[in-house]
């Protein structure tokens, strides 16, 4: 049967290329003095670079592999645009210490600058501090921040703060389990839709989810009680429903049309809340 001959003679051409590229994936150790930014270039897709020790910022990726930390590992900006920026479709960013960006508000300078090519980019199980913004998903789709620990600036005005995770037109973006303390908001999201937040801690923040021009997405949490896990966490003594309140603004309900849905982790039904927001969540307890 020559049809069936050729269909598997395909198979195990797709398989055998398969296997290839698992075997050619290589690791990649970056140790101190080595050139952190070279290591990425040479890299190819589905290679690992670890870090080790501390190394200069304002390195990018621009293939997809993993940017992984080993135990202590740390990049640096030194002041000077984003730390790391991530170009890549796929490309993760995990377990690293990642602090000193630059001050410009106006080129979003953060810990992780997530750019538009990056669809389905994962930045995970990082420290992020010192930053003007933590994490930027800018137009970056289903991509995901989940997991880090973000500790924006604390002195100086609030509002020349940057956000601990700014979300931009990433439509299926994820933040998810990230504990967010300092600068202005924790989570800003802004002309983005099917997106979801959930886990999330936040403290000494002005709002702790700025939610604009958004549509269709979720924050959920588990529970109100006092003592007990909240999935968007306030640090009020009572972690209560009534921390998080709607602030309706002055644009019409048909200019965001928005849905934000509340999911409770104990089987009740959830429910569906449509139109203007402007801010939600005070952060400060």
């Amino acid at each position: 049967m020559p049809g069936l001959a050729s269909k598997l003679a395909g198979a195990a051409v797709v398989i055998l290329i398969a296997t290839a590229a698992r075997v050619c994936a290589a690791e990649l150790v970056v140790g101190p003095g080595d050139q952190l930014q070279a290591a990425l270039d040479r890299a190819a897709d589905g290679d690992t670079v670890v870090v080790d020790g501390e190394h200069r910022g304002g390195v990018r990726i621009d293939r997809k592999i993993t940017l992984e930390g080993r135990k202590d590992a740390v990049i640096d900006g030194e002041g000077r645009g984003s730390v790391v920026f991530v170009a890549a479709p796929g490309a993760v960013v995990r377990g690293l210490t990642l602090r000193g960006s630059g001050r410009d508000l106006v080129a979003l300078d953060a810990g992780v600058y997530v750019e538009k090519t990056a669809t389905g980019a994962v930045i995970e199980a990082n420290r992020i501090e010192g930053n003007l913004y933590g994490i930027c998903l800018h137009g970056a789709e289903n991509a995901i921040a989940r997991g880090n620990t973000i500790v924006g600036l604390a002195e100086g005005r609030i509002n020349e703060a940057g956000n601990g995770v700014s979300v931009w037109n990433a439509p299926g973006a994820r933040v998810d389990n990230n504990d967010i303390r300092f600068g202005r908001d924790g989570i800003f999201v802004v002309a983005s839709k099917r997106n979801s937040f959930t886990g999330n801690r936040f403290r000494d923040l002005r709002f702790a989810v700025h939610y604009m021009y958004t549509d269709d997405s979720e924050i959920s949490y588990i529970d109100r009680e006092y003592g007990r896990l909240c999935h968007n966490v306030l640090t009020s003594p009572d972690c209560a429903w009534k921390r998080f309140r709607w602030r309706p603004g002055p644009r019409p309900a048909s200019q965001f049309r928005q849905q934000l849905r509340y999911l409770e982790q104990r089987g009740e039904r959830p429910a569906a809340v449509r139109g203007p927001l402007d801010a939600f969540g005070d952060a400060r307890a």
